[in-house]
């Protein structure tokens, strides 16, 4: 656990120097892994349009997995980045992920429609 109070921060890393009691960039990487979870969540729902659908409802499944590991193995990243903007007072969104993601959702709802339309 980070220890954040400022009478006890030690050199070192981003998350140790910043003091915000709201804890900021914990909040948002705790967002961010809900996200993760609900990809993954939705991803395995769409196993269910396998024997139907075949091979486009296993893109789906595999494009909401893969969405959900590259959102897990970047959130260190955004969590670093947030903590650097929080102590630089900037207030900067980190557009590049939330473009990502919403495209990646709007993709996959409109293949999802796709593939009930067809069927």
């Amino acid at each position: 656990m980070t220890d954040l109070h400022p009478a006890r921060r030690r050199p070192g890393s981003a998350e140790r120097r910043h003091a915000d009691p709201g804890l900021q960039p914990e909040r948002t990487t705790l967002a961010w892994g809900r996200t993760c979870l609900a990809l993954f969540v939705a991803g395995l729902f769409q196993l269910r349009f396998v024997p139907d659908y075949g091979v486009a409802a296993l893109v789906l499944t595999s494009s909401c997995a893969a969405a959900a590991l590259v959102l897990s193995a970047t959130a260190r990243l955004r969590h670093r980045n947030a903590t650097r903007r929080l102590l630089g007072e900037r207030r900067e969104p980190a557009l590049k992920s939330v473009i990502g993601l919403s495209a990646v959702v709007v993709v996959l709802g409109l293949g999802e429609i796709v593939l009930l339309l067809r069927g």
